[in-house]
Order: C-alpha cells, then sequence, then structure tokens
C-alpha cells in the first residue's frame, strides 16, 4: 500500500527513529572512529536481512539499497527516507534469495538480474512497480560485463551475439547475430560510453552505434605490436583501453583509440603490476588512479595519478608510502592500505585522504571495520554498509 507523509510528518518520523536507534544497546558500533573529518548524514536499517549492494543514482537523488533475500529499496539521497520498497512491486520475490543481483541505474528505470540467470527485470524508481520482462534463451547467461544500459536501450550479449532491447517495454530493438562476439561472453565485456557501445575480448575491440546495432570499427588484437588486455577506462571521442606489447608482455601501456576509426592515437607506458580504475573527472579535469600491490612478485607498493590532456597521458603524482584502494571523494582521495584491513572483531583501519591533484596526505581518518562488507563514494558522500545496515557521511566543510 503506497502512503503519502507529509514533509513534516517525514522529518519528525525519521528523526524520532534515528533517536531512537541512538538509545537502543544493539546499535552497531560507529564506523567513523575520528570526528574531525566526516559527519554521518543518515543510516538505514533493513530489518529483514543483510545488505548486498548499494549504488547511487545521484543525479535523481537516489540510492538503490539491495538485500540477499532479493528485494530492494530506493531511498533519498540526502536524508534516507524510504521511497519504495520491492514488496509493493507485483513481484517482489523474483530474483530470489542469497543471489548475486545485477543493478544497473538510468534516470526512468532501473534494471536487475540474477548474476547467472537468463531473465532481466525493468522497474520504475517511483514505484519500485514492474515495467518489463525480458526473458533470453537458455543458453544467454547474464553477467555483468555482459549486460549494459545505452540510452533507452537495454544492450545483452548472447550465445549468438548481441540484442538491444527497449528499456521500458523490453521490446527489441536490434541484434547482431554473430558467433565472433558470443565467443567473448567468456572472455571479454560490454561497456557503454555515451554514444558508444564497446565490445571486448581476446580477439577484437568493437565500436557499435547503440542506436542502430551499425558497426563503427572492428580492431583486431595485436594491432600495432599492442596486444589488448581488456580493460576500458573510460570513453568519448577517445577510447581508453590497457594494452601490452606482443613482444614483452611486461611492457604495458594505457592506449587511446578514436572511438569512431579504431586508430591508435597513443600510448603511455605503465608499470605492469598498476591496476587502473576508470576515468574520474574532477574539477573538469580527467584523472586515471591506480595502484600496484606489493604481493605479485617483482611487484613494488605505490599508488599514481594520471591526468588526460590534450590527447596524452602523464604522470601527476607517485606515492610509495600509501597504496591501496583509492576512493575518488570530491576534491580528496580517500586512500584504503594495501592489504585490505582485517574484518575481525574491534578491528580499525587507517585511511589517507590525500589532496588528488598533488597527491598529498593531509589527513589520517580511521575507520572501524568490523564487519563493513562495502564501501561506496558518489563523490560527495561515503556509504558504508554492514550487516542489515547501510551509514552515509560526509566531510565536514
Amino acid at each position: 500500500m503506497k502512503r503519502t507523509f507529509a514533509p513534516l510528518m517525514l522529518l519528525l518520523i525519521f528523526t524520532v527513529s534515528c533517536i531512537l536507534a541512538t538509545n537502543d544497546p544493539n546499535e552497531l558500533p560507529d564506523i567513523i572512529l575520528s570526528k574531525d573529518v566526516f559527519e554521518q548524514i543518515w543510516v538505514y536499517n533493513n530489518d529483514e536481512s543483510n545488505i548486498q549492494n548499494v549504488l547511487v543514482d545521484k543525479r535523481n537523488e537516489r540510492v538503490v539499497v539491495v538485500t540477499n533475500e532479493g528485494k530492494w529499496s530506493i531511498l533519498t539521497r540526502n536524508n534516507g527516507i524510504v521511497l519504495c520498497e520491492s514488496q509493493n512491486s507485483p513481484s517482489p520475490n523474483i530474483l530470489g534469495a542469497n543471489q548475486k543481483i545485477i543493478v544497473k541505474i538510468q534516470d526512468n528505470a532501473i534494471v536487475m538480474a540474477n548474476e547467472g540467470g537468463n531473465d532481466i527485470f525493468v522497474y520504475d524508481p517511483k514505484s519500485c512497480n514492474e515495467l518489463a520482462e525480458i526473458h533470453l534463451d537458455d543458453l544467454s547467461r547474464v553477467y555483468n560485463y555482459t549486460i549494459d544500459l545505452a540510452g533507452e536501450k537495454i544492450v545483452v550479449l548472447r550465445y549468438y551475439g548481441m540484442s538491444a532491447f527497449d528499456l521500458l517495454s523490453g521490446d527489441l530493438v536490434w541484434e547482431i547475430r554473430d558467433y565472433s562476439i558470443a565467443s567473448q561472453r567468456t572472455s571479454g565485456y560490454l561497456k557503454a560510453f555515451g554514444n558508444y557501445l564497446f565490445v571486448q575480448g581476446e580477439g577484437e575491440i568493437r565500436s557499435i552505434d547503440p542506436e542502430t546495432g551499425i558497426n563503427f570499427f572492428t580492431i583486431n588484437s595485436p594491432t600495432d605490436g599492442i596486444y589488448f588486455r581488456g580493460e576500458y577506462l573510460g570513453a568519448g571521442d577517445i577510447l581508453l583501453v590497457k594494452g601490452a606489447s606482443i613482444n614483452n608482455i611486461q611492457d604495458q601501456f594505457i592506449v587511446g583509440l578514436d572511438a569512431k576509426s579504431g586508430k591508435i592515437l597513443y600510448k603511455t607506458s605503465i608499470d605492469e603490476h598498476l591496476k587502473l580504475y576508470p576515468i574520474k573527472i574532477v574539477n573538469g579535469r580527467k584523472l586515471l588512479y591506480g595502484y600496484s600491490p606489493a604481493s605479485k612478485v617483482g611487484a613494488r607498493a605505490f599508488c599514481a595519478l594520471y591526468e588526460i590532456e590534450k590527447g596524452e597521458v602523464h604522470l601527476l603524482w607517485q606515492n610509495e608510502e600509501i597504496c591501496g584502494n583509492g576512493i575518488f571523494l570530491g576534491e580528496w582521495l580517500v586512500a584504503r592500505p594495501y592489504p585490505a584491513p582485517s574484518t575481525d572483531l574491534n578491528s580499525s583501519s587507517t585511511f589517507s585522504m590525500l589532496d588528488v591533484l598533488s597527491g598529498e596526505a593531509l589527513v589520517e581518518q580511521q575507520f572501524n571495520m568490523t564487519g563493513v562488507t562495502g564501501l561506496y563514494s558518489d563523490d560527495e558522500y561515503l556509504y558504508f554498509f554492514r550487516g542489515h545496515q547501510v551509514v552515509a557521511y560526509k566531510i565536514k566543510k
């Protein structure tokens, strides 16, 4: 049943619930152990199941919370108030319990599927009601790397090629029957960037028009002495991928390809052990963050930040003291140490708060990581999830 509250009543209920939670003797301990940098914005508790994943639609001020029971809730981003829940849907349990759930977010729809399943479900983000169902054949299985959203289309790799469906109706729009694409379901992946779809496997990269399914280019690997490694780093008019020399696999590069022609525009040498994250835009600047764990043979632990500018990739800074997963938070980089912190009871971990552009560590922040299974950033808020709970924080001004 849908309920409507006046804004003042909502605020009152939310405030009272927070006070009650604070007085609960079974309340989980604070995640932020020092209060000089962060402040808590809101806490969401699911009474039925542990949280599996949290995704943020910042443009529409929504947070999608998915549980291990295959249910989900949509919250307001600024205060964590529940907008709608999947039990209001005609098919609340269709995703099944204890399965990994794939979630893709668009302005007017949320797309979900069971990892390894062959059914895709589309929901209205305002009501959580189902909009469409897409049933694939038994041989076409959905994985996070075989499905993406391109504008108003859901694009899926199939056992025989690729299909595009209308986002809201689920109707088939176009299809490519090509088994060379199909073979990439196990060796490559699909990614949508703006006006382009990229399909990459062991043997080739394709750039496809998501509106029509027409092929812009196919580039074989290796090309010009470069073997493409299957990692998309970002795209606009230039597609960034990771590559390696065919003569020496240890010689690795960031490679820029023209998104329409496939022509190699530039390549920049990088450390062979460097794990790179997709492009982030900070104050209009395109940045690539990467780290190298010391756990691999011959590897040294370090972090690095690159900038893509005027068709070139250059190193902004490198840090050999703070190494690990980097989480962008506005003009900060929250650097998690490597190896990952322990999740033993009473464990805590020190994260370094770096100035993004200089790499200078300005603040150290203590986090209680007990039971924390996920950490997400939307560049303004940090979201921790553990057990039945999601906690949102922001940096104090």
